[in-house]
């Protein structure tokens, strides 16, 4: 693929990879036996197809750093602070490793000093700007932006057909499938609660099939919302909306909850944004959901009480259970962390959270904060998502990777170990920058000033747009 196949086909190679989250490519035993995931391989060779040239359009390579420039930084820092604050705090503070061995309890720790950990959460989050800044280049053609739709809806589905087949499959069967996947160097658990087997699919537990469900979820429904492949995206969309609600997990329902009330939001501030029939549409799924939860518990009142039971246990009583305590204890570590290092953090990959915010906050401080707070703002910035509709393909297809890399964050805060935002946050943040400044050069050229959809020449805007049309 290198060598024969285009740069956007090797982003979508890449995107592909992260369905195997429980994977492990490559184990580096000399870094505490740490996994290197396929889709951290698969971004070696996109690097590299990045940097070779090719015939055409120049490869937008400074506008791409000049882009991520934040998120450069914000990785800089964390390898900065990982090699230098953990002997600066060292025995200052007891944390939970970010690898913890040898709890003896729900609340036990250890005095600070520096791990293999401090290498590698560094190292990932370096990946995770390679990936932001290899997508910018990736997507600087406009087949690029038929390309990354076209894989995300088939990583939904993908991804919605192991959830289940682990569930409805034998489960020597599965063992056997999932085994194959399920190789890294990752606690792997297998769950149930009121005998109903919770869904994982091949990552290694289910708030992690969740959280990488959401994120494609987001932006199924925020490509749907703008008519790109809506006969495509929207069933995909309604499918992962399903999968999560079934997943007994309760990142997904906090994280459905969120985007619920954001989107209605946006529908209360920008009503021009919403045309009438999406409403209709939206309205009549939960009406649906609605009838077909009553007609359960009409018919079969001991199934429904024992779903009634789960959704408490997984949601309001979640708090005080000890997985809830826990995970408390976890993230109130990035605090205390922030207030004894003065505001300087303790260093990537010194301590365990379960919260992206508290876990970028206490271990890159002030700075690690602004300049990821900084990158968001950058990736928000002037898009038509909330406020007016897309003009054109590659308009609609950037504002929707802009909302999902910015709700793609919110299952991370609420279950984040490490202060990196991940490989979907940082495709989708790539993404959206590269199609703006794409839209950008399209505008200023003669052939498609303020032109609507239907009327570009443009390849992205016949794929795109043709049920449209």
């Amino acid at each position: 693929m290198l060598f024969s196949r285009s740069l956007e086909a090797l982003l979508a190679y890449t995107m592909v990879c992260t369905l195997m989250g429980g994977s492990g490519a490559l184990i580096a035993t000399s870094l505490g036996s740490s996994s290197i995931s396929p889709a951290n391989v698969a971004l070696v060779f996109l690097a590299l197809r990045t940097l070779m040239p090719e015939e055409g359009a120049p490869k937008p390579l400074g506008e791409a750093f000049k882009a991520n420039v934040l998120f450069f930084c914000f990785a800089v820092y964390a390898a900065l602070s990982a090699a230098v604050m953990p002997r600066i705090f060292e025995d200052q503070i007891s944390v939970v490793p970010l690898k913890p061995v040898g709890l003896r309890s729900l609340l036990d720790s250890f005095p600070l000093k520096p791990s293999s950990q401090n290498i590698t959460s560094p190292v990932y989050i370096f990946g995770s700007f390679l990936i932001a800044y290899c997508s910018f280049v990736a997507i600087h053609r406009r087949s690029g932006a038929v390309m990354f739709v076209k894989a995300s809806i088939w990583i939904t589905w993908i991804h919605i057909g192991l959830g289940l087949a682990g569930v409805l499959l034998p489960n020597a069967v599965w063992s056997i499938i999932s085994s194959i996947f399920r190789n890294g160097s990752y606690a792997q658990v297998e769950q149930s609660i009121g005998g109903f087997v919770r869904i994982a699919g091949i990552f290694p537990e289910p708030s992690t099939y969740a959280g990488y469900g959401f994120c494609w979820l987001a932006l199924t429904v925020e490509l749907w919302l703008r008519d790109v492949l809506p006969r495509r995206t929207g069933p995909a969309a309604a499918a992962m909306a399903i999968t999560l609600v079934i997943s007994t997990s309760s990142s997904a329902y906090v994280s459905l909850a969120v985007y619920a009330l954001i989107i209605f939001l946006r529908m209360v501030m920008f009503p021009s944004f919403f045309r009438s029939d999406k409403i209709v549409r939206i309205c009549l799924l939960g009406l649906a959901a609605a009838t077909l939860a009553s007609l359960v518990m009409v018919a079969q009142p001991s199934f429904a009480e024992s779903l009634i039971k789960i959704l408490r246990v997984m949601t309001v009583d979640k708090a005080d259970s000890e997985s809830g305590i826990q995970r408390a204890f976890w993230a109130r570590q990035g605090i205390s962390a922030f207030q004894i290092s003065y505001g300087l953090g303790i260093g990537a990959g010194s301590f365990r959270s379960s919260s992206l915010g508290t876990a970028i906050l206490g271990s890159m401080g002030i700075i690690g904060t602004v300049t990821f707070l900084g990158y968001l703002a950058k990736i928000y910035g002037p898009i038509k998502g909330g406020g007016g509709k897309a003009k054109t393909a590659l308009e609609a297809v950037g504002d929707a990777a802009s909302w999902a890399a910015i709700c793609s964050i919110i299952p991370s805060m609420i279950g984040a170990a490490s202060p990196d935002p991940g490989a979907n946050f940082a495709i989708f943040a790539g993404v959206a920058l590269g199609l703006r400044n794409l839209q950008k050069s399209a505008t200023r050229s003669t052939d498609a000033p303020h032109r609507p959809i239907t009327s570009l020449p443009a390849t992205t805007a016949r794929a795109l747009d043709q049920s449209r049309n």
